[in-house]
């Protein structure tokens, strides 16, 4: 599978969830599983972010294109959410709207190929395509001026798909010093601490950015869902059913694009 495309009779993370058709399926847990049933049944929030919004949320995207700004919004959306959005052809649409607005635009790359390595049901070492294009993306990183924290998304993925993920969760982890509100550099670490059984180090690391995170900011319910995860697996159960249940008795406030978001516990 390239950045942008899809591959033909692929499998979801899980096979009843309408996310991540196009990724093959990943050995995941039974709890995680159920974490994503729970949050997949979920509406996505839209109107997109666009150039600006991300810039004045100290997230700067290199490109020149709106839309693809947007369709980057709404690819990590569907990713934090599982839930595809159907009126954009779900992630796979997502993505192919994104490369027709910027093919050259690093962050599209970096998201696109990071799916596909979360997955897990596929290695660049077996898999020419990915191998492709995870070079394909390095290229790019060294053939444009970037900020600091898309090339650090870089290497994180690059460590990845070369089987230092922890090395990957140290450098997300670097990204969230600077910028505690990238929730691409967080969801991509929570899950990867998850895989490797790091309980502790995935609860950390929402907990270093949690109080940097106000209602306002898009997604925020879903953080502290990830939050209330962490703390489930290193057996602070009753911090973690308090912050569940403040997740889902209170909806988060409005976005930068005045999108609403909605309560998922996981």
């Amino acid at each position: 599978m390239d950045c942008f495309g899809g591959r033909d009779g692929g499998q979801g993370f899980f096979q009843t969830s309408p996310i991540f058709c196009l990724l093959p399926l990943g050995p995941l847990s039974a709890r995680w599983c159920l974490s994503l049933l729970l949050s997949s049944s979920l509406p996505v929030p839209f109107p997109l972010a666009a150039a600006l919004a991300w810039q004045d949320a100290g997230l700067l995207l290199s490109t020149t294109s709106n839309e693809a700004c947007k369709m980057y919004d709404a690819a990590l959306t569907q990713y934090v959410t599982w839930k595809n959005d159907n009126s954009l052809g779900g992630l796979e649409g997502t993505f192919s709207k994104l490369q027709a607005a910027d093919p050259n635009f690093l962050m599209g790359h970096v998201i696109a190929n990071g799916l596909v390595l979360i997955g897990t049901g596929s290695s660049p070492r077996l898999d020419r395509k990915l191998d492709g294009a995870i070079k394909k993306m390095v290229a790019l990183s060294q053939s444009q001026p970037l900020t600091e924290r898309e090339k650090l998304h870089v290497s994180a993925l690059e460590l990845f798909a070369n089987g230092q993920l922890p090395k990957a969760c140290d450098t997300w982890d670097q990204i969230l010093q600077n910028h505690p509100t990238d929730l691409l550099a967080l969801k991509f670490a929570h899950d990867t601490y998850f895989y490797l059984g790091h309980q502790t180090q995935m609860r950390d690391s929402i907990a270093r950015v949690y109080p940097y995170w106000t209602p306002d900011i898009p997604l925020s319910s879903y953080l502290k869902g990830m939050y209330s995860f962490g703390l489930m697996e290193t057996n602070f159960f009753d911090r973690a059913e308090k912050l569940a249940y403040e997740v889902k008795n209170k909806k988060s406030g409005p976005s930068r694009t005045k999108r609403n978001d909605f309560f998922g516990l996981f």
